[in-house]
């Protein structure tokens, strides 16, 4: 074989040699990005779901404190106004709410209150099937859609401060919302550091609509 065609071969084995050591060395950095990508991603979410989780947790304990309030109780079986307002209207501004509704025994909406940009919601009915729902889980939290905004909902079942194994039949349903709107996310955003946006559209559904 000719010192020339050697030398060749020699700097063919090399050529392939660096090519894939290159190869290797790429694909596993292109594969800690992912995980690092993967791995923050899911910090993420546990971070925004530890932070939706507290508020979720203070409204729960909101209504539930005042669930047995004898006033409270009162109120339900006999509505009057001016009681709501000098009572209920100032948990929006204390507890940073855009929503406070009563619901009586035939969930008939006996008080309402929505404040702010968010007026509107004063129109907002909550769904008879949750009050439902209520009647057995006693409290409960959601995240409902409205007029293009996300609301999340606290609820608990209106009860004698006596019947503490909540097995009487319920006498109402207090419920309080937020809104998470642009001046909402803009707080948490800052909490958190990061940049965040609400979007009405499922990531699926999303990454479907982009490869059709």
């Amino acid at each position: 074989m000719k010192i020339a065609t050697r030398i060749s071969l020699l700097f063919l084995v090399i050529f392939i040699a660096f090519g894939g050591f290159f190869y290797l060395f790429y694909s596993i950095k292109g594969k800690e990005s992912r995980l690092y990508v993967e791995a923050d991603d899911f910090q993420r979410r546990q971070a925004i779901d530890s932070f939706v989780g507290l508020k979720q947790s203070q409204y729960i304990d909101l209504t539930a404190d005042l669930s047995t309030n004898s006033g409270l109780l009162a109120f339900v079986r006999s509505p009057k106004a001016e009681w709501g307002n000098i009572h209920l209207k100032p948990l929006i501004a204390s507890h940073d709410l855009d929503l406070v509704q009563v619901y009586d025994r035939q969930r008939r909406l006996v008080y309402g209150r929505a404040e702010g940009d968010n007026g509107d919601l004063a129109d907002f009915v909550f769904d008879r099937t949750l009050l439902d729902s209520l009647s057995t889980q006693r409290h409960t939290t959601c995240i409902s859609k409205w007029n293009n905004r996300l609301l999340m909902i606290a609820g608990s079942v209106v009860h004698p401060a006596a019947d503490t194994s909540m097995t009487s039949r319920p006498e109402g349903w207090l419920i309080v919302g937020k809104v998470w709107d642009h001046a909402y996310l803009s707080d948490l955003a800052k909490s958190l550091n990061y940049t965040m946006r609400i979007s009405m559209t499922f990531p699926r559904d999303l990454e479907e609509t982009q490869t059709q």
